[in-house]
């Protein structure tokens, strides 16, 4: 198996510099979403999360920062995180503020470790999940409950789901064992089942949801809204 985070790195190295979407795979058929799909995703990030005008934030797997950007906006103050320096480079020269930093590291060594000069409310981890090894996925759920308890929503957005595998794959385009690969293009599918549980084990109360119909992965993708509160 190969190293997510340097299928990641590759990814986003082979993309035109100013091909944000391109760059983070918010793409369809090679194509970067169109942006009714960007606002579709921005929308629904916003909702889940009851964010407000200043809501301070942590974003886990931020890319590039473009959806960061677009989601918090302008006022908020955050912390934004993730493992590709490529993306961590794009973020700090085309979406840096004074309100928002960007840091390069390991997302789940950041969360049991770190410490930020604000008190984040909100936290999200939009359509990266699938590309953390599932062994590692619950470190990062405890870590950000014990670590940043003033946080009320986490929003893990975009979880390929395991149970809606074949409303994906063509079955001849379908190989044995390619939900388990977290370098894979989609990355590792989770159950929605498996996935409440870990969250829950972690301390978290969790809801399932899922993207209208007129999303462009709606049939085979969920959303996870974790509040504090579980077992």
């Amino acid at each position: 198996m190969n190293d997510p985070a340097a299928v990641y790195e590759a990814h986003a190295r082979e993309a035109h510099e100013r091909d944000f979407w391109g760059q983070v795979r918010r793409t369809k058929h090679g194509e970067p979403f169109p942006e009714q799909q960007i606002q579709m995703i921005v929308e629904q990030c916003r909702d889940l999360l009851a964010l407000g005008s200043d809501d301070p934030f942590i974003d886990l797997c931020c890319g590039n920062g473009a959806l960061t950007t677009r989601v918090f906006g302008p006022e908020a103050v955050g912390t934004a995180v993730d493992v590709a320096p490529t993306l961590i480079r794009v973020a700090q020269t085309h979406f840096a503020s004074d309100r928002i930093e960007y840091l390069l590291a390991d997302v789940v060594e950041w969360a049991e470790s770190a410490t930020v000069d604000h008190t984040p409310t909100k936290a999200l981890l939009y359509g990266s999940i699938n590309f953390i090894p599932p062994d590692r996925t619950p470190r990062l759920l405890a870590a950000v409950r014990s670590r940043f308890p003033s946080v009320e929503r986490f929003v893990i957005g975009n979880v390929a789901d395991r149970d809606r595998l074949h409303d994906f794959f063509d079955p001849d385009a379908y190989v044995a064992g390619i939900e388990d690969d977290p370098a894979s293009p989609i990355g590792y599918w989770w159950s929605a089942g498996d996935f409440v549980a870990m969250a829950e084990s972690a301390g978290w109360k969790i809801d399932i949801v899922r993207m209208p119909e007129s999303f462009t992965a709606s049939h085979y993708r969920f959303d996870a809204v974790l509040t504090p509160g579980g077992t």
